[in-house]
């Protein structure tokens, strides 16, 4: 007897539910004879693993400053030239005995007559001489320019990182479900 009074209970449950229920409680394709209940289906997410970009790629421009270095070198001051110098005619004082009058034979002998005569005598004429003047040369001590300054342009490549999160794949939602009915047999 208790059996069948459980039997008329879960029939009387069932039409009191189904007299209840809400249209759209039903499922659409619902076989008749088979009981449905509404389950609550709890949210799904999954692991998704993705690159984001932290730092997009970009260009930097960087002066890269001019280089200078110290060198020493000789420099020429003054070419080597020629120059025309006079060299004034150089004199000297002689004393020289100089014949007046010859020796003569005559009746009677006279002697030659001598007379000391002062003059100046040419030794060495007046006369110009190249004289070879050598270049003149100084140590400078200059900056030279070795290298210009320059700016170049640097390409910074884009940084990413793994960031890994959970991303909701399908919201939580209810579904009827078959539930299979139990019997007791009497």
């Amino acid at each position: 007897m208790g059996k069948r009074i459980l039997l008329i209970m879960s029939f009387a449950i069932f039409a009191i539910s189904a007299t209840f229920a809400q249209p759209g409680d039903m499922p659409p394709n619902a076989e008749s004879g088979k009981c449905y209940a509404k389950c609550l289906i709890a949210d799904e997410y999954e692991t998704v693993t993705e690159q984001v970009l932290v730092r997009a790629a970009s260009t930097r421009v960087e002066v890269v400053p001019a280089q200078y270095e110290t060198v020493t070198e000789q420099v020429l001051v003054k070419d080597a030239s020629t120059r025309l110098v006079t060299v004034p005619a150089e004199y000297e004082t002689v004393t020289e005995q100089v014949l007046v009058k010859e020796a003569s034979s005559t009746i009677k002998t006279t002697p030659a007559e001598y007379e000391t005569v002062t003059e100046q005598v040419l030794v060495k004429e007046a006369s110009t001489r190249l004289v070879v003047v050598p270049a003149e040369y100084e140590t400078v001590t200059e900056q030279v320019l070795v290298k210009e300054a320059s700016s170049r342009l640097v390409t910074v490549p884009a940084v990413y990182e793994t960031v890994t999160e959970q991303v909701l794949a399908k919201d939580a939602s209810t579904r009827m479900v078959a539930v299979a009915a139990q019997y007791e047999t009497v």
